[in-house]
């Protein structure tokens, strides 16, 4: 991962800090987005398709502290019955 060197000078301890947060803000930012998309799934899943039908796909984002995590999410549409 990391090569650590006492002599090595481009490494010092808030480069080494802002780096761990990077990646960790990164993966967490994953697996939001990895549970958004799971929980949209779930949500579709119990829909009545009588009454709700899949629009397809729309790519939206959510601003968290850890940064912007951009998901896709199922576009539910009311369906229309008409009686005459």
């Amino acid at each position: 991962m990391y090569s650590l060197s006492l002599n090595n000078t481009d490494l010092d301890f808030k480069t080494l800090e802002r780096k761990i947060y990077k990646t960790v803000c990164d993966i967490a930012c994953s697996c939001l987005k990895d549970t958004l998309e799971r929980l949209d799934m779930m949500l579709m899943a119990r829909r009545d398709p009588k009454e709700y039908r899949n629009k397809g796909l729309k790519k939206t984002s959510v601003h968290t502290v850890m940064g912007t995590v951009e998901y896709r999410r199922k576009r539910p549409e009311t369906v229309h019955i008409f009686v005459r």
